[in-house]
């Protein structure tokens, strides 16, 4: 089953599944989604009941953290990180051995997988795929409008469209571009021009020192301009 990441706060209202996989290109919208599952437990017991894991841990302490009971809660939350690199035909036959062995154990843990490039794709079908990529730009005006409106400025439809195309409807670029855009707006209200003004030149700069970064496997400095944006 696929969620598209808008409708992610609903669904866990409505049940919590044991396994998330987490999909797609808008590091937004994969934050927006983590961030979802980490607003379920009370931050004060955070720390007990939430582990991060990267791909090339050991299985064995994965397992322990998984069948480690919640500390005052109904849940505990495992999130494991995977590689921006292709994964092994080994490590996909261990993964699909882990993951089954978890599901058969109904633990009180949710298990969440952050996937990069396809890294967990061998599990997909055994999870709930969290749809993080861009969004249709029908889908996501209302979305930034209310964004923008929350923060107390305004923007016409056809503005609002066109700055949302020039973003390549990648919600990453458009909240970092929205920040620009606040500090020029007069009256707090987003003209043609201040788009015009701020948003292309950053856009191509940033595009292009990020494309650089990943050709590289730089992945820090990628990350690092990722958060910039």
């Amino acid at each position: 089953m696929s969620i598209n990441i808008l409708d992610l706060e609903e669904n866990l209202k409505n049940k919590i599944m044991p396994l998330y996989i987490i999909t797609g290109n808008d590091f937004y919208f994969r934050k927006k989604a983590l961030d979802t599952f980490i607003a379920m437990f009370d931050s004060t017991l955070s720390l007990f009941n939430i582990t991060y894991f990267n791909f090339d841990e050991p299985i064995s302490n994965i397992e322990i953290a998984i069948n480690t009971p919640p500390m005052m809660c109904d849940y505990r939350l495992v999130v494991i990180r995977g590689d921006i690199k292709k994964a092994n035909k080994d490590f996909e036959s261990r993964y699909d051995k882990f993951v089954t062995n978890y599901l058969e154990s109904k633990t009180n843990t949710i298990l969440v997988l952050l996937d990069e490039d396809n890294f967990f794709k061998s599990v997909y079908k055994k999870g709930e795929l969290i749809d993080c990529n861009c969004l249709e730009v029908s889908i996501l005006l209302p979305f930034v409008k209310r964004i923008i409106n929350a923060k107390g400025y305004s923007v016409d439809y056809i503005t609002l469209k066109d700055f949302v195309i020039r973003c390549n409807s990648s919600m990453t670029t458009i909240t970092s571009e929205l920040e620009k855009l606040y500090a020029i707006a007069e009256n707090k209200s987003i003209s043609q021009a201040d788009i015009e003004e701020v948003v292309t030149s950053n856009i191509e700069e940033g595009i292009f020192k990020l494309t650089d970064a990943i050709s590289n496997r730089d992945i820090d400095k990628a990350y690092t301009l990722v958060d910039t944006f």
